[in-house]
């Protein structure tokens, strides 16, 4: 499997070192970024091939984020997953309206997330 660029985005600086770990443990390269706003920079730097976003961050919201990001044409094809813990029915419809390629409801198992990264990036299991 070829490794891929993944940038996530936490606010909870726990939260972002764990979905590090997990991704890097199935071969990823990861960037991190603790802010909406500075995700915004980072993934016009870094240019990922998938961003991990958690929705509710003080400054910039994920779904702010994922606009920016589907809004952008040299960035457009960044896959985007959205993560929240809050109110999952009104969460689905914001993800699908800012562009989000999946949701995934907080906690996530290390499974799901592995599956949603993979099918996103059409990789397959090793």
């Amino acid at each position: 499997m070829q490794a891929k660029n993944i940038l996530v985005v936490d606010d909870d600086v726990s939260n972002t070192d764990i979905v590090k770990l997990i991704l890097e443990s199935h071969g990823h390269r990861v960037s991190v970024s603790y802010s909406g706003k500075d995700a915004m920079q980072k993934v016009v730097q870094v240019r990922p091939d998938l961003a991990v976003l958690d929705v509710k961050m003080p400054d910039v919201d994920g779904y702010a984020v994922c606009k920016f990001i589907k809004g952008h044409p040299a960035l457009s094809p960044v896959k985007v997953i959205l993560l929240t813990s809050q109110d999952l029915e009104k969460n689905v419809r914001n993800a699908e309206e800012a562009g989000a390629d999946a949701f995934l409801e907080k906690p996530c198992s290390v499974e799901k997330l592995i599956e949603t990264v993979n099918r996103l990036l059409a990789l397959r299991p090793a």
